[in-house]
């Protein structure tokens, strides 16, 4: 949920100043290099941007934890 939400709020603010994402999917490596790369002329609009981009990053890395240790879990689960 936080994933997708901080997904949306960053796709949302480069679609306002027309900077929409069209090509492969979100997530990918080629994407992550597209947005790192991404400056704005405004300080205020790159720190925004800023935080949107490590919002994002933050929770992809959570919901990789989770489903690492999930993962791990149900390889060593039995019904016994």
């Amino acid at each position: 949920m936080q994933l997708m939400r901080a997904r949306q709020q960053l796709q949302a603010f480069l679609l306002r100043h027309g900077r929409p994402y069209k090509i492969g999917k979100n997530g990918t490596r080629r994407h992550r290099s597209r947005l790192s790369g991404q400056t704005f002329d405004q300080p205020a609009h790159q720190i925004v941007f800023q935080a949107y981009l490590e919002a994002v990053w933050t929770a992809q890395d959570r919901h990789d934890q989770l489903i690492r240790r999930i993962s791990t879990m149900a390889a060593h689960w039995s019904m016994e």
